[in-house]
C-alpha cells in the first residue's frame, strides 16, 4: 500500500474517534440536561430547547442512534487499525497495538468528552440536537429495530419501555431545589418558598390558638359585661358561647359591633342575628388544604375541634399567612418578645411559645412531634408537672423551668450554646 493510502486511513480513525467522541458528549449532554430548565426553554419559545424535548420524548431512539453511531466509528478505527497492522507493519504487536488504541477511544472518544458534557450539558446538547434530528431520520428504520428487539428483551425480564413519562417533582425535591438556588435567589425570598411548601406537612393543631386563650364573650351575661369586652377586643371575630366554649353560638365579626355598641340596650336575639355560623375544622387538616378551604368557604377563620369533636382551639387565615411570611409585628408595645437573650448565653423563653416558631426564630432543633409549645414538650418529657428551678436535658438543649403557674410552664432558660455538651441532666 503507498504511503498515501497509509496516511489516508489513519486520517480517517482520526475522523472516526472525533466523529466517536462527538456521540459520547451528546449521549452525555442530553442526559444530563436540566429538564425543568429546558422545559422553561421551551415555553419561551427556543428553538433549540424545543428540538431537544422532542428527542427527549423518545429517549431509546435517542440513544439507539448515538449508540449505533459511536458503535460504528469504534468498530470501523478498530478495523483500520488492525487491517494496517496485519498488512502494513506486520512486525507490530497486535496485542500492544490493541491496547494503544483502546486507551486512546477511552481517553480521546469516551472521556474527555463526556467529562466535557458533564460540565456544559446544555451546550453540547444544543449544538448536537440539529445533528441527531437528521441522523434519526436518516436511521430511522435501522433505529425501529434495534429498539423493537432491545425492548422485546427488556420485557422477558418484566421491564416496561415507558416513552413521554414526565416525573413530577415532590415537595421534598422541591425542597432541595430551592435549598440548593440559594445563590440564585434571596435569601429572604427562598425561606417564603420553603415556608410555602412546607405547608402541606404542617397541622393547623400545630399553629393553632389554644382553647384557653381563645377570645369570646358569654351570650348569658348582661349588656354591660358583653360591651365592655366588644370595646376591648383586638381581634377581627369574636366567639360567643353560651356558658362555655363547648357550646358555640356563633361566630361575631368586629365590623357589625359598632352597631350593636350604639345602642343603650342589645337583646341575646339581637347579638345572635348579628354572628355567622361557626366553621369547624379538625385538628389534623394540612395548612396547604386548610387554605384553600377558607378561600373557598370565604371565611378566615375557624374553630379547630379533635377526633372527639371537642373544641382546642382556633386557626385564622392570620395565622396560616403568618407561617409564610413571618409574624406581623407592627411595634414593640403591640407585640412583647416571647424570647429575651442574656450576656451569659442563656435564653428566656416563655412557655406558652409554639416550638415551631421558636425553631424559626432561633435556628434550634428542638422536637416538634407531640407538643406544640415550650410548656408542652417540658411536661411530656418530664411526665409531670415540673416545679421552679427544675432542670432537664431535651434534644441537647438543657432547660431550666424558671416559673410555674397554672399547672404550666410559663418561663424557661434554655443554654443553646451547651446543647453538644454530653449531660443528661442537670439542675
Amino acid at each position: 500500500m503507498s504511503t498515501v493510502g497509509i496516511y489516508i486511513l489513519l486520517l480517517i480513525v482520526v475522523l472516526l474517534i472525533f466523529i466517536s467522541a462527538f456521540f459520547s458528549a451528546s449521549e452525555t449532554g442530553m442526559m444530563a440536561l436540566n429538564r425543568y430548565r429546558l422545559r422553561h426553554l421551551a415555553k419561551l419559545g427556543n428553538v433549540k430547547a424545543s428540538r431537544v424535548s422532542k428527542l427527549l420524548q423518545r429517549p431509546d431512539r435517542l440513544l439507539g442512534i448515538i449508540l449505533i453511531g459511536n458503535t460504528l466509528c469504534n468498530v470501523l478505527a478498530s478495523a483500520i487499525i488492525t487491517y494496517l497492522v496485519v498488512t502494513v507493519y506486520p512486525n507490530l504487536n497486535m496485542f500492544v497495538v490493541s491496547l494503544l488504541l483502546t486507551f486512546v477511544l477511552l481517553v480521546f472518544a469516551e472521556t474527555a468528552p463526556k467529562t466535557l458534557a458533564a460540565i456544559f450539558p446544555q451546550r453540547i446538547a444544543f449544538f448536537a440536537s440539529s445533528i441527531l434530528k437528521v441522523l434519526l431520520k436518516i436511521f430511522y428504520p435501522l433505529v425501529v429495530i434495534i429498539n423493537a428487539i432491545a425492548n422485546a428483551l427488556l420485557k422477558c425480564f418484566g421491564v416496561k419501555s415507558v416513552h413521554g413519562k414526565n416525573d413530577a417533582m415532590s415537595a421534598a425535591e422541591l425542597r432541595s431545589v430551592v435549598v440548593d438556588a440559594k445563590e440564585k435567589i434571596s435569601s429572604s425570598y427562598q425561606q417564603l418558598l420553603i415556608r410555602i411548601l412546607e405547608l402541606e406537612s404542617v397541622t393547623v393543631a400545630s399553629i393553632l390558638v389554644p382553647r384557653s386563650e381563645i377570645y369570646g364573650i358569654d351570650i348569658q351575661d348582661d349588656w354591660s359585661t358583653i360591651k365592655n369586652q366588644l370595646i376591648g377586643c383586638i381581634h377581627s371575630h369574636i366567639v360567643v358561647f353560651e356558658n362555655d366554649v363547648d357550646h358555640i353560638k356563633g361566630m361575631l365579626m368586629m365590623r357589625k359591633v359598632p352597631q350593636l355598641l350604639m345602642k343603650d340596650d342589645v337583646s341575646k336575639h339581637e347579638i345572635l342575628n348579628a354572628c355567622e355560623a361557626p366553621y369547624f375544622v379538625p385538628e389534623s387538616a394540612l395548612l396547604n388544604r386548610q387554605l384553600l378551604n377558607f378561600q373557598d368557604q370565604q371565611r378566615s377563620i375557624s374553630l379547630v375541634v379533635d377526633e372527639y369533636g371537642d373544641i382546642i382551639g382556633l386557626v385564622t387565615l392570620k395565622d396560616i399567612i403568618e407561617e409564610i411570611v413571618g409574624e406581623f409585628v407592627f411595634s414593640s408595645s403591640d407585640a412583647p418578645s416571647e424570647v429575651k437573650t442574656f450576656k451569659d448565653g442563656s435564653v428566656l423563653v416563655e412557655g406558652r411559645m409554639s416550638l415551631r416558631e421558636l425553631n424559626r426564630q432561633m435556628d434550634w432543633q428542638l422536637p416538634l412531634a407531640g407538643s406544640r409549645t415550650l410548656s408542652g414538650l417540658i411536661v411530656e418529657y418530664l411526665e409531670m408537672i415540673p416545679q421552679d428551678g427544675i432542670g432537664c436535658r431535651i434534644a441537647g438543649y438543657p432547660i431550666e423551668v424558671v416559673k410555674v403557674e397554672g399547672n404550666m410552664v410559663q418561663l424557661a432558660r434554655v443554654w443553646p450554646e451547651l446543647a453538644r455538651l454530653d449531660v443528661q441532666e442537670f439542675e
